[in-house]
């Protein structure tokens, strides 16, 4: 992000906004309705998923990390 000049948060709001996001994502999976969502860094308004995820309850949401140690 940095190389293109956008904001760069430190570790622990990163970690945040991860978190919400995937609340708004499961969110989005599970609503039957237009979502609102009004979170911290995130929010809606009447938002749709469509088409809906197949996997019931949800697909499983992965998380990797790169590193290169110095």
């Amino acid at each position: 992000m940095r190389a293109y000049g956008l904001e760069w948060p430190p570790e622990l709001d990163r970690i945040e906004r991860m978190e919400e996001g995937i609340e708004l994502i499961r969110a989005f999976w599970a609503a039957r309705t237009p979502l609102d969502f009004r979170g911290r860094f995130f929010e809606t308004n009447g938002a749709l998923c469509l088409p809906a995820p197949l996997q019931a309850p949800r697909p499983p949401i992965w998380l990797g990390e790169a590193r290169h140690d110095r």
